[in-house]
């Protein structure tokens, strides 16, 4: 792992040096050796950063920089600095001129922390995505820092206590979303947020959020098809700095397929492309894979993951995230950037934010659907469709009249709320999934509220561009951009998100709606914009994913399905969830659903194999 750590405010407690406290917390990034990291230590603040390059620190007495990631600096003075000085100096030397307002000169992936020790001031942000991660934890005048919540774990300025309500949210969302994490003391920064410590005093603000424009306007294709071409081109030209060795993930979907199209493109040879593959029906599509590294000529790689491909990666799983983390499709993510690495590259190139930005989920379209009721005049459903619909019994009525009824009943439901109708949590009820002790200390309300709060957050007037910015931080930011840095720093290589990048993601605010879902086709403009460039059979593909095929594996005898099982066994015990709503879930639903059931009995895997660490 690289990242950076440190502490602000805060005098070390007893004997103990600032320089063991900041010590200690580099090592948690991975730096056992002190020649891997750099350290600054003043009266009462430290920071260090574990970077195998470039100049990621800078420090006097009285001042500090220091920030990890690959930062663009976006005025002439900072990139004369950056030319003349390196990132961390350029850093220190811009908040001296604009203090909080440098966030707006810096674009790219990164996080930093900034000491100006005289004037008391200090600057901590992370990136308008948060690819970057940053934790931290306000104490008393001070506060602690770091890229890693493993960073906090003994440290002498504050006690840990897991945070039931965090528990909660994971099994609601399956990761457990910004600002929260599974301590109560600390929290991790969301996407274009900062915090401002002036004098022992922190607040916490954004310093950019997404802003859409011309939701509504009658623009065409062919109004935004050169420029999109030509920023999707620079993005992939941006990694290919310092002349490191570039590869892409290739899941043979529409992103990763473009990523190794441009690659292949600006290199002027051919892209090194990876693939996972799975020896289980319905999940394995090297089919596609193999089609776009035929078309685009790559150097192509596959690689085929096993239950006991699981078995041996678990247990690193919640050491890499520090907290439970429940997307299963960390493993082929970690297996795919393993055998990057092992063909000698540095970077490897993913597709995540393609469907985000441009409409490219199911759900996109089918709330559209649901929408339609909404034009129906308010009199004719609360007088005529309603009524005569209440009055046929449903589970009697024929299926037209079932359908209707059904459809009538989600419409209703406002939203962000409709699109949760599906998780398990509402399906099941609370009361017979959770213990009552569990559920007494928790609020039941707050991931709806949560997510009520950031659907009306962006500056959107459209319903389909708040999905898309609710996906850019509780699919994005919290979920798939974490699973795959996480697991290519497991696998010693950098990741990098072209589709993320800074214009681009300001590109897709500017897209009119009717060209991301035309009618009900999804993604419609990107498809249309790189139709003379993607092979047809990609274009015509429909969305399928990386997942991973845990629940037809449970079913199998063998390893994988005695620690899932043995995993629930002690499960048991937590007084989290009900024993028998457990026991339900193993022996009947998984049987009938394993696609879906085997996902959630994952995710209560992955949770306790955090307390198993923890104990």
């Amino acid at each position: 792992m690289t990242g950076i750590c440190g502490f602000i405010g805060l005098h070390p407690p007893g004997e103990v040096s600032g320089k063991a406290i900041v010590t200690r917390m580099a090592q948690s990034l991975g730096a056992d050796d002190p020649s891997h990291f750099k350290l600054a230590v003043g009266e009462n603040w430290a920071f260090a950063a574990v970077m195998p390059q470039g100049e990621h620190l800078s420090s006097d007495y009285e001042h500090a920089a220091v920030l990890t990631g690959t930062p663009d600096f976006e005025t002439p003075e900072l990139i004369k600095e950056w030319n003349a000085h390196g990132e961390a100096e350029t850093v220190l030397r811009g908040f001296r001129r604009f203090g909080v307002g440098l966030l707006d000169h810096i674009a790219g992936p990164f996080s930093l922390a900034v000491l100006d020790a005289a004037k008391k001031k200090a600057l901590i942000a992370t990136d308008r995505a948060a690819i970057c991660p940053l934790y931290y934890a306000l104490v008393e005048n001070g506060i602690l820092f770091s890229s890693h919540l493993n960073s906090f774990v003994g440290n002498p300025f504050i006690n840990l206590e897991i945070d039931r309500q965090a528990i909660y949210n994971y099994l609601y969302f399956h990761v457990i979303p910004a600002p929260r994490t599974i301590y109560k003391q600390v929290r991790r920064l969301d996407p274009g947020t900062c915090i401002k410590f002036e004098n022992g005093n922190a607040s916490i603000s954004s310093y950019w959020s997404l802003k859409y424009s011309n939701e509504k306007a009658k623009g065409s294709v062919a109004d935004y098809k050169d420029e999109f071409r030509s920023l999707l081109r620079d993005s992939v030209a941006r990694e290919l700095r310092h002349g490191e060795r570039v590869g892409c993930f290739l899941s043979g979907g529409t992103d990763s397929s473009t990523l190794a199209g441009y690659l292949g493109e600006v290199t002027g040879e051919p892209a090194r492309s990876y693939s996972i593959g799975f020896d289980a029906q319905g999940y394995d599509e090297t089919h596609y894979a193999r089609i776009a590294a035929k078309y685009f000529k790559t150097d192509h790689h596959e690689y085929f993951v096993t239950p006991e491909d699981i078995v041996d990666l678990i247990p690193r799983i919640t050491g890499v995230y520090g907290q439970p983390f429940g997307n299963s499709s960390v493993i082929p993510a970690y297996y795919c950037a393993k055998l990057a690495r092992e063909d000698g590259n540095d970077r490897i190139l993913g597709g995540d934010g393609g469907d985000e930005l441009f409409g490219g989920n199911e759900r996109y379209a089918k709330q559209k659907i649901f929408s339609w009721y909404d034009s129906i005049p308010k009199g004719a459903r609360k007088n005529l469709i309603e009524p005569t619909l209440e009055g046929f019994p449903v589970r009697d009525a024929i299926w037209p009249v079932r359908k209707a009824w059904r459809y009538v009943e989600q419409a209703r439901i406002p939203m962000p709320d409709r699109m949760e109708t599906y998780n398990f949590i509402h399906w099941f009820g609370a009361r017979n999934i959770f213990s009552n002790d569990f559920l007494d200390a928790i609020d039941q309300a707050a991931p709806l509220d949560e997510r009520r709060r950031n659907y009306d957050a962006p500056e959107a007037i459209t319903m389909l561009n708040r999905m898309l910015a609710l996906d850019y931080k509780y699919t994005l930011a919290d979920n798939d951009l974490p699973k795959v840095t996480g697991m290519c720093g497991l696998a010693s290589i950098d990741a990098a998100y072209p589709f993320m990048s800074d214009a681009l993601v300001e590109f897709s605010t500017r897209v009119p709606i009717h060209l991301k879902l035309k009618g009900l086709k999804l993604r419609y403009f990107y498809k249309e914009a790189l139709r003379d460039f993607l092979p047809e059979e990609i274009i015509r593909k429909k969305k399928h994913g990386f997942g991973l095929p845990v629940g037809p594996w449970m079913l199998a005898p063998g390893k994988f399905r005695e620690l899932a099982f043995d995993s629930l066994e002690s499960l048991k015990s937590r007084n989290i969830i009900h024993p028998e709503f457990i026991d339900e879930i193993r022996n009947k639903w998984l049987q009938d659903t394993p696609g879906f059931y085997g996902g959630l009995i994952w995710v209560m895997m992955i949770l306790e194999n955090f307390h198993n660490r923890r104990d």
